[in-house]
C-alpha cells in the first residue's frame, strides 16, 4: 500500500490538472491586469485637482486685487490676469464673450509657460513616458507669474488658461491634458470661472472628459 501512495506522488501532475491551472491564470490575468492599469492612470491623475485649483485661486487673487495703469496711474477695471504688460491695456483687448467649458482651449504648439493654452512642442510620450520634465524655465512667463503659478516637479499634465471680458463680464477658463497611457488620445480636464451679479468670483466644478486617457 505504501509504496502505491510513493508512486502515486511522484507522478506529479496530470495534464488535465495543468491545463486548469494555466486557465485559472489566464482568467485572473484578464480581470486584475486592466485593473491594475487603470488604477495606475487614475494614481496620475491625482496632481489635476489640486493644480486647478491653484490656477483658479491664482485668477481670483489677481481678480480682487485693485490694479493701476503703469503709465497715468489710473485705477484699471477689474479682470483675471493675462500677459498684456501694462494693465491698463486690458480692455481693450479682452473684448468677446465669457469662455466656456464646451469651447476649445487653445492649445499651442509653444512649450509650456510660454504663452495662454500652451502646450510643450515634444509630448512626453516621445522620451517613452508620459511624464513632461521639470523646468522652472517654462512658468516664468508674465502670466503664470501673475497666475502664481508653476510646476518645480516633473509632472503628467500640461496646463492652460485663457479668459475674457472685464468687470461683471469677466471669465476664464483653466484646462489640464495628458496622454497618460501614450495612446495619442488626450484626457481633458476644465474648470470654468465667472463673476456673479454680486461680483464674486465663482467657480465651477472640474470637468473631464476621457479622464484617463
Amino acid at each position: 500500500m505504501l509504496s502505491k501512495l510513493r508512486k502515486k506522488t511522484q507522478q506529479g501532475f496530470t495534464l488535465v490538472e495543468l491545463m486548469i491551472v494555466v486557465a485559472i491564470i489566464g482568467i485572473l490575468a484578464v480581470v486584475a491586469i486592466p485593473t491594475y492599469m487603470r488604477f495606475t492612470r487614475q494614481s496620475k491623475t491625482s496632481e489635476v485637482s489640486v493644480n486647478l485649483a491653484a490656477l483658479s485661486k491664482g485668477a481670483t487673487g489677481w481678480y480682487n486685487d485693485e490694479h493701476t495703469d503703469t503709465s497715468t496711474g489710473n485705477p484699471v477695471v477689474r479682470h483675471f490676469p493675462t500677459d498684456v504688460p501694462n494693465v491698463g491695456d486690458v480692455a481693450s483687448k479682452l473684448n468677446g464673450t465669457v469662455p466656456t467649458l464646451a469651447s476649445a482651449l487653445p492649445w499651442g504648439s509653444a512649450e509650456a509657460g510660454g504663452k495662454e493654452g500652451s502646450r510643450p512642442v515634444a509630448p512626453p510620450c516621445s522620451t517613452g513616458q508620459s511624464l513632461y520634465t521639470k523646468d522652472g524655465n517654462r512658468w516664468t512667463g508674465t502670466l503664470w507669474t501673475r497666475l502664481q503659478f508653476g510646476l518645480d516637479k516633473a509632472h503628467y499634465f500640461q496646463y492652460a488658461y485663457t479668459t475674457s471680458g472685464t468687470g461683471g463680464s469677466a471669465g476664464y477658463l483653466v484646462g489640464a491634458a495628458a496622454d497618460l497611457d501614450c495612446d495619442k488620445k488626450y484626457s481633458d480636464y476644465r474648470l470654468l470661472g465667472t463673476v456673479s451679479v454680486n461680483g464674486e468670483v465663482e467657480r465651477s466644478n472640474v470637468v473631464k472628459k476621457d479622464p484617463l486617457e
